[in-house]
């Protein structure tokens, strides 16, 4: 007897179970959301401007100045920078600055090596970036091979670097450069991944007094780069995790490196290694984990935060608010998070709620949740008054209470989840689909190549491959724009393609059913006729296409082709066009499952799944 179902499947991934226990749902996909219940491919994304950044960008920050300039900001391992009007500036931090009379030695005769001799300790290493200025030309080298920007080669000494200048010397062993020779050290590199030692010696471990409540941070180049970014009115307040806390006024225009935080003018006890930073909206500036105004020892548990409208004064008065906290639950402050009426502060294992207050104290601090876990800094994202963040084992919410969040792809994530790596961890929200995106490294992988995403709308989860370092919404057109591992931005949600090849590549994307059967599997079936109910109207090609695929097999576990059975109906592939009405098809099984897949010869195309219908009769084993 033929009979034709109707292939209904629950919205969302569901991969707690087995694939046979989770009958009813789909159980893989790649590139694919969920509107209205049905799925459906995402959008692609293009390059959002052409120039590619130094390094790996861990976090970004939009904001429009008062003259309505759209600016972004970047901090990557390498820089800090500003995009404006499609190209980027580099604005990262001059950290010493030294102005010398002929500091530059040429090496041997027919070489490009340079050797430049500062005051006193520079604090720079090899891989680190210097500015040369005011130069004048040496042993046949330009001027125009000197006053530029130069990657640090070695360091001799702590008051001498090698640089390249592409020139070759005449002679060799000349020192030279002029009177006013202008020399410039830039922040010093951070590490585009963690450090992958554990134990006694690495993170905090050993970094202070045995018994001692502070520990000074890891070493740039041990640590991850992660950077906090905040507006003070038009301007921008950057801090570079283990770092300090710098400064870039916007009405010095792009040319213009941003600034220590100390040397703005009256600056007094500014902290000089900070963890996280932020602005609050009573003008506040705040950083999470901070130098001890009185020891100077860098403690990652301490709160401190500037007086109210007065940036530069760190140094509690009764004369202002400056002032401090130190948290009790937990080892070190791990993230933070602005919601309407408070900033959650989360620790490796505790979450405080903190709450302006006014004087005298300014800040109220409340423990409001323990024995919970953060990924990493970025792992964390407030919308609509509810914060949603990723543990290192489970998902959870505040929305005046912590709470686990039910997630059907729980195991899946955590089960193929490089956790030395989790910091790198980048949350992104997707306002027009309810979606909040977390990108992670998978197991095997120092970079982030996956993602799971949460519809909170529909509480509903989906997964798939994709390296997203840092997310932001634009603050003026409400662009998604989104950084890579390959050093370009790309705008999210635009047209059908993957932009990150040369030319822009099919975007490759599927969905993939749990077994499925009737009359719980009691009999074979025989699968013939496929009618399809597909959408195609956001394609961008003329005929754009899909291939259906059903798999069978006769028990859970089993492959669903059987080289050696021929004659045994496997599995049946079919192309499917905005045409295509029905096509016959030789399935024969127990258990059926449905894929739905777009690859790389499908260019162009974009489409919707529905409820494809199956005509189905039952059948002998052969």
């Amino acid at each position: 007897m033929k009979q034709f179902q109707k292939l209904i499947f629950q919205p969302g991934i569901n991969r707690e179970g087995t694939n046979y226990s989770a009958e009813g749902f789909w159980w893989d996909c790649n590139r694919v959301r969920f509107r209205r219940g049905l799925p459906e491919t995402i959008g692609g994304w293009v390059k959002y401007i052409e120039t590619a950044f130094a390094g790996v960008c861990r976090k970004m920050k939009s904001w429009t100045t008062l003259d309505t300039a759209q600016m972004l900001a970047l901090g990557t391992s390498e820089r800090l920078y500003i995009e404006n009007s499609g190209a980027l500036f580099d604005i990262t931090p001059i950290v010493v600055t030294f102005t010398e009379i002929n500091p530059i030695k040429t090496g041997v005769a027919g070489t490009s090596i340079v050797t430049i001799t500062v005051a006193s300790p520079h604090k720079s290493n090899a891989g680190d970036y210097m500015i040369v200025s005011g130069a004048d030309a040496v042993d046949g080298i330009s001027t125009g091979a000197l006053n530029v920007e130069f990657i640090i080669l070695s360091t001799p000494t702590t008051s001498s670097v090698t640089v390249d200048t592409g020139a070759v010397c005449t002679t060799g062993g000349i020192t030279g450069g002029g009177a006013t020779v202008k020399i410039d050290f830039l922040l010093p590199v951070g590490a585009e991944a963690a450090s992958k030692g554990s134990g006694w010696g690495t993170s905090w471990w050993s970094r202070g007094p045995w018994g001692s409540s502070a520990a000074s941070p890891p070493t740039a180049h041990a640590t991850l780069r992660i950077w906090s970014l905040a507006n003070y009115g038009e301007d921008l307040v950057a801090a570079a995790f283990g770092q300090g806390i710098y400064y870039w006024d916007a009405t010095n225009g792009l040319s213009k490196h941003a600034i220590l935080f100390s040397e703005l003018p009256d600056a007094v006890s500014v902290p000089e290694q900070v963890g996280y930073g932020m602005v609050t909206p009573e003008r506040h500036v705040v950083v999470f984990g901070a130098s001890d105004i009185t020891t100077g020892i860098y403690d990652p548990m301490l709160i401190r935060w500037s007086s109210q409208e007065a940036p530069e004064d760190w140094l509690p008065s009764v004369t202002n608010t400056a002032g401090d906290y130190r948290l009790s639950t937990g080892a070190n402050i791990t993230a933070f998070a602005a919601t309407r009426d408070e900033t959650l502060v989360l620790t490796d294992s505790a979450m405080y709620s903190m709450v302006y207050s006014g004087p005298p104290f300014v800040f109220n601090f409340r423990l409001v949740a323990d024995n919970i876990s953060i990924s990493g800094p970025n792992a964390i994202q407030t919308l609509n008054n509810v914060t949603y963040w990723m543990g290192h084992h489970r998902f959870y919410l505040y929305n005046g209470t912590s709470q686990p969040i039910p997630c059907t792809v729980q195991r899946h994530v955590f089960n193929d989840f490089n956790h030395a790596q989790s910091r790198e961890v980048c949350a992104g929200h997707v306002e027009h689909f309810s979606e909040i995106w977390w990108f992670y490294p998978s197991a095997n992988s120092d970079v982030i190549d996956r993602y799971v995403v949460y519809n909170y709308t529909d509480q509903i989860w989906y997964i798939g491959d994709l390296g997203r370092t840092a997310w932001e919404q634009l603050a003026d057109t409400h662009t998604l724009v989104a950084a890579s591992s390959d050093g370009h931005l790309y705008e999210q949600e635009s047209g059908t393609k993957d932009a990150s090849t040369d030319p822009p590549s099919p975007l490759i994307s599927f969905i993939e059913s749990s077994d499925f059967d009737i009359a719980d599997g009691t009999q074979h079936y025989f699968v013939e006729r496929i009618i399809p109910d597909m959408r195609f109207d956001r394609s961008e090609s003329a005929i754009p296409e899909v291939h259906i695929t059903l798999k069978a097999r006769d028990f859970p576990g089993q492959d669903y082709q059987t080289p050696e059975q021929e004659t045994v109906y496997r599995t049946a592939t079919v192309p499917v066009d905005q045409y295509t009405r029905e096509m016959w098809v030789r399935v024969r099984g127990r258990h059926v499952a449905i894929r739905v897949e777009c690859d790389a010869d499908d260019t162009g195309t974009a489409w919707q799944c529905g409820h494809t219908r199956l005509s189905i009769r039952t059948d002998g084993r052969r």
